[in-house]
């Protein structure tokens, strides 16, 4: 446990903290030098992420699995909020974004999603819950993140 990268151990201890009693990471299940070993394994893993309870994903270890940790420092961003306007006798409600969406910023264009595996893992998964800047949820009925605990507002929505 000790000789392992902080992003692998940070999921563990969540995992565990969590109260689930297994984890799957794959760059530890699939034999990383081995062709045959991958094309095997990720031929299966569909399966793995379909029936799985929960994804993590760790958007920093992107770029770094080595040194990276499952918790990153929060950056400090002008919140979203909800706004009413009248406009011509009808009221809208909008949602005013001072700066670009965390989720589409964090989540959409991260590094880690543009791999392939990433995106498979991603959409076959009942839900992801993505560290980054922000906790980011996603699954069948709904995206939010902690700006918005309750649902992203049709106009941040991703897909």
């Amino acid at each position: 446990f000790y000789n392992l990268p902080t992003v692998f151990k940070d999921a563990i201890v969540f995992t565990m903290k969590l109260g689930f009693d297994f984890i799957l990471i794959d760059a530890l299940c699939i034999i990383q030098d081995s062709h045959s070993d991958w094309t095997r394994e990720a031929s299966r893993m569909h399966k793995v992420y379909k029936n799985g309870a929960l994804n993590i994903s760790a958007l920093a270890a992107a770029s770094d699995p080595e040194t990276a940790s499952l918790y990153v420092a929060k950056e400090s961003a002008v919140p979203a909020f909800m706004a009413d306007a009248l406009w011509l006798n009808d009221v809208r409600t909008y949602c005013v974004i001072p700066e670009d969406s965390h989720f589409r910023s964090s989540i959409d264009t991260a590094e880690l999603n543009q791999r392939g595996w990433v995106f498979q893992e991603r959409f076959l998964s009942p839900r992801t819950l993505s560290f980054g800047a922000q906790l980011f949820w996603e699954c069948a009925h709904g995206e939010s993140c902690e700006e918005f605990p309750q649902r992203l507002p049709p106009a941040v929505r991703s897909f």
